[in-house]
């Protein structure tokens, strides 16, 4: 039989960028640790302790961060950069202690971003500002943040604000000076701003008229914005034409400015309350307010007579810059100022690890995948086909002497009986050849099948390794993240590998070579020649030993 050759497995894998990114992450770190170090052993240890509790929870908050920025990329139908840009936003928002947590962050942003007042183009810093006025506004009256951006945008929508932050300022007022006694501010605004436009009302003068509406009594401000609609309507359907005609104002004249709708509407609708409060009769007064407004008149009863559009606005107080003011009160204070310190390192943390080490890990885990996982898959196989039948043929071979030399023992008797006779020091020396050699024979035997059984279990053990390798996946929150370059084997080179096992000098254990691209090889051999030598030794010497017992004895 020719010289046993060798079964080399090759695997090969292009592994350079999860490589150079782990290690670009790694470098960061220990730059970092290095740092603390100088300061002393035991600062660096505390510290030590201290950042790896604050990497393992900020790995936690850097994975439900991403999770959260990816549903608000969903909800606003968002480019993968895009929604990246609005994650950096949010992280923003939270770390300066403008939101109790990432997800009301995200949720401001999805409001802002959901209701249009972003103007087309925005800048982040443009986004921040209008999410952290939105969220302000909410936090501080403890409003729903959509709601907010639902009446804001309507504001814009139908003209009554010039602009979002007009708009923020004018609700900052209206909270603060008890529009919102019923909480109906913000759906009142989302409902009835149309009708403000079509009144020629801004937004000033609507929140103005709402506000004395309520300082004269009535039960809220959807029931003044719904007499404001009512005698709109009926001045424009002629409907209101006696109670106008009693006040000395022209139908047709008033109708046509309701409909004209800008400065001439809010003129006319100055001039009819006007007309309306002049009147000294309150018995009068409240019969036309009832021929002008319908029921709605009695809803409003007496705070009807209080509502005057050329004093609205100073009723408000000084607006502009209302929702900036309010912003600055929440967060001017000691207790804001270090949570956003503290914020603001973990947030960066939270960044270091969710734009580096996590999209490394999820590189690995695709090489892994595509890489690792195949091979072991394909080593398993050579194992299989090649391996696994040699080792079964060894044992079967060694069975099969053990058998033999246990069953022939006696024929051996005689000869030793004769050496004994004839010459006593003679047969010492042959027994000590022919006994050992023999003798030997069946304790190597035993020795060489047991060394199979274990060699059996071991390649047993090693089968089952690899199988669970094979199936090993990483956790669930790694699962949808990176990429790295495939692993491939061509079937060119897996044929090469079988005619290798065909060639003479591989007929004992064969040769399989998968060579793909480098740097990472990973080799596993089995050195057939090796073996064979090993087991040639281990049997000449138990020959040895078998025939000094056969000599001392016999075979007991």
């Amino acid at each position: 039989m020719g010289r046993p050759s060798t079964l080399a497995i090759r695997v090969t894998s292009d592994s350079r960028q999860a490589r150079q990114d782990i290690q670009g992450a790694g470098q960061q770190v220990e730059g970092t640790l290095s740092k603390l170090k100088s300061a002393g052993p035991a600062l660096a240890g505390a510290a030590g302790a201290a950042i790896g509790g604050a990497i393992i929870a900020a790995f936690g908050k850097a994975m439900e961060q991403g999770k959260i920025t990816a549903k608000l990329g969903a909800q606003l139908g968002a480019t993968p950069e895009e929604a990246k840009k609005y994650g950096k936003i949010a992280g923003s928002l939270y770390s300066k202690g403008i939101t109790d947590d990432f997800q009301g962050a995200a949720d401001a942003i999805s409001a802002t971003m959901r209701s249009g007042l972003a103007p087309p183009g925005a800048t982040n810093a443009q986004i921040e500002s209008i999410a952290t006025k939105a969220s302000d506004l909410a936090t501080t009256f403890d409003q729903e943040t959509s709601q907010v951006t639902r009446a804001v945008s309507q504001m814009l929508k139908t003209g009554i604000a010039k602009n979002s932050q007009e708009a923020f300022d004018t609700l900052t007022r209206g909270f603060q000076t008890g529009v919102n006694a019923a909480d109906d501010l913000l759906d009142t605004f989302s409902e009835y701003s149309t009708q403000f436009r079509d009144m020629g009302l801004n937004s000033k003068s609507a929140m103005g008229l709402l506000s004395q509406g309520l300082k004269g009594g009535a039960r809220d401000a959807d029931v003044v914005a719904d007499a404001l609609k009512e005698l709109n309507i009926r001045v424009k359907d002629k409907t209101a034409a006696e109670g106008l005609k009693t006040l000395g104002l022209n139908a047709d004249e008033m109708s046509r400015k309701f409909a004209t709708g800008g400065p001439e509407a809010a003129k006319a609708l100055d001039q009819i309350l006007d007309s309306l409060n002049a009147i000294q009769d309150p018995s009068e007064r409240t019969r036309i307010a009832v021929a002008l407004l319908g029921t709605q008149a009695e809803d409003m009863a007496g705070a009807l007579f209080g509502l005057d559009p050329s004093t609205a606005v100073k009723a408000l107080g000084d607006v502009k810059g209302s929702s900036d003011k309010l912003g600055s009160s929440l967060r001017d204070n000691a207790g804001a100022a270090l949570t956003s310190f503290q914020r603001k390192a973990e947030q960066k943390l939270v960044n270091f690890l969710g734009e580096k080490v996590i999209p490394a890990l999820a590189n690995m885990y695709r090489w892994w995948n595509d890489n690792i996982s195949p091979a072991i898959t394909k080593v398993g196989g050579l194992y299989a086909d090649y391996l696994q039948p040699i080792l079964e043929q060894v044992r079967a071979g060694c069975a099969r002497v053990s058998k033999a030399v246990k069953d022939n023992s006696a024929k051996w008797q005689p000869l030793y009986d004769l050496l004994k006779k004839v010459a006593p020091i003679a047969g010492k020396v042959a027994g000590v050849f022919v006994g050992s050699m023999f003798d030997a024979l069946v304790t190597v035997i035993g020795a060489v099948s047991t060394l199979v059984d274990w060699l059996s279990r071991l390649i047993g053990w090693l089968k089952e390794a690899i199988k669970w390798i094979s199936k090993l996946k990483a956790p669930g929150w790694l699962s949808k993240l990176g990429d790295l370059v495939p692993f491939s084997a061509t079937r060119a080179q897996a044929e090469a590998a079988g005619r290798s096992l065909a060639a003479p000098r591989a007929q004992a254990l064969g040769a399989a070579t998968f060579a793909v691209t480098t740097p990472v090889i990973v080799n596993v051999q089995i050195d057939g020649q090796q073996l064979q030598g090993r087991i040639s030794r281990t049997v000449r010497a138990g020959l040895q030993n078998e025939g000094a017992r056969y000599l001392a004895g016999g075979w007991v």
